[in-house]
């Protein structure tokens, strides 16, 4: 399996918001394993209403969470 060159940054943005994966789980009603999958790069389908709630819940933007590195 190839590796993603897709950069997941939501344990960092966490972090800035001192909140842990359950609670924010919690807050967005999704479980915390497809949230902690999010975190940590291994989900393999990311559900556009997940996105929307993390992003409503942190008060960020989907390239916050997400980044893809572009080589100039």
């Amino acid at each position: 399996m190839a590796e993603t060159k897709l950069r997941f940054k939501l344990k960092e943005l966490l972090e800035d918001h001192n909140m842990s994966i359950n609670e924010l789980a919690r807050r967005i009603e999704h479980r915390p394993s497809t949230v902690a999958d999010l975190a940590a790069g291994r989900i393999k389908r990311i559900p556009v209403d997940l996105l929307e709630k993390v992003c409503e819940e942190l008060e960020c933007g989907v390239s916050d969470i997400i980044d893809f590195p572009t080589h100039r």
